[in-house]
């Protein structure tokens, strides 16, 4: 549900932004840099202390390619294949761009994050809630959401994951 509130948020900032995108004056570099500080800080806020699933991580990635076809006035690939306007697919956008998907940029944190964890003094709360004194995971029986799937996972497991993903 935060994913999703936070990707609709992301796309109205888009929107209110659209004047800017389709003025002449401003570089495609200049554009996304504004795409990644405007909206991007706006969708990635402090993600990284929430689980998320991998079709989360697409959903984010997926928001991000649109709001750069927007600022550059690039037509979806569909779009542009029906009408023979200029084609770029959204792997190939990213490399044009430059950028890192957001969903990576995340994951990075998380594992900074869990790093933070891992080396914080024992008495420190982050610590305290995340790792015993042993540096095993705490097991928290906390009452279970309704709605929220046991196989769904932890944000350590997450943690976890990313962080073997990324080495």
């Amino acid at each position: 549900v935060e994913i999703k509130r936070r990707v609709g948020l992301g796309l109205v900032r888009a929107g209110e932004l659209k004047r800017l995108w389709q003025g002449t004056g401003i570089t495609r570099k200049r554009k996304i840099e504004l795409v990644d500080s405007l909206i991007g800080s706006k969708v990635m806020y402090s993600l990284e202390t929430l689980h998320t699933t991998r079709k989360e991580d697409d959903s984010i990635d997926a928001m991000q390619v649109r709001v750069y076809r927007r600022a550059l006035g690039l037509a979806p690939p569909y779009v542009a294949q029906q009408k023979g306007l200029e084609y770029i697919k959204n792997n190939e956008l990213l490399l044009l761009t430059k950028s890192i998907p957001w969903s990576q940029r995340v994951k990075a944190a998380r594992v900074r994050l869990l790093n933070e964890c891992r080396t914080a003094h024992e008495e420190e709360p982050i610590r305290k809630v995340v790792f015993d004194n042993n540096l095993r995971p705490v097991k928290w029986d906390g009452r279970v959401l309704p709605g929220v799937s046991p196989k769904r996972g932890t944000w350590l497991s997450t943690a976890l994951r990313n962080e073997q993903e990324l080495r």
